[in-house]
């Protein structure tokens, strides 16, 4: 399964329902997204992801502290109201990070079928006529 962002300068990110066990740290080149495999739970789609890259991509965590390579992060994806939304219960753990395991939960709404993406947004810093403020 992917996650393909519309924001072209993030990274897909990977979920592999076909394995249960992750890629041993010595054979994983350790990524922005990390080590990620799921499995369904009724209709709860749980992945597991380690082995996040320790210095590339978003390093701080929603509601406070930060990923590690050593962190681990455990979410849980469920369509609520007839499909419209999207609930994500994500649970970070790392004993060098949080003493407890840090969770929030964040939901999504189902766009419009007639959404079209939008083109990223070309910013010149050389741009006199869009940097006057007045």
């Amino acid at each position: 399964m992917a996650i393909m962002p519309e924001y072209s300068a993030a990274q897909n990110r990977w979920i592999y329902l076909n394995r249960d066990k992750h890629i041993p740290v010595d054979e994983y080149e350790a990524g922005v997204n990390g080590d990620s495999i799921g499995r369904w739970e009724g209709n709860t789609l749980v992945v597991d992801t380690t082995m996040f890259h320790p210095d590339n991509g978003i390093l701080g965590i929603p509601g406070g502290g930060f990923r590690t390579p050593e962190s681990k992060l455990v979410e849980r994806f469920r369509l609520l109201n007839n499909g419209r939304v999207l609930e994500v219960v994500s649970t970070w753990t790392d004993p060098k990070v949080f003493r407890t395991p840090h969770s929030y939960t964040l939901r999504y709404s189902r766009l419009p079928r007639d959404y079209e993406a939008r083109p990223n947004a070309v910013c010149d810093p050389y741009d006199e006529e869009r940097a006057q403020l007045f």
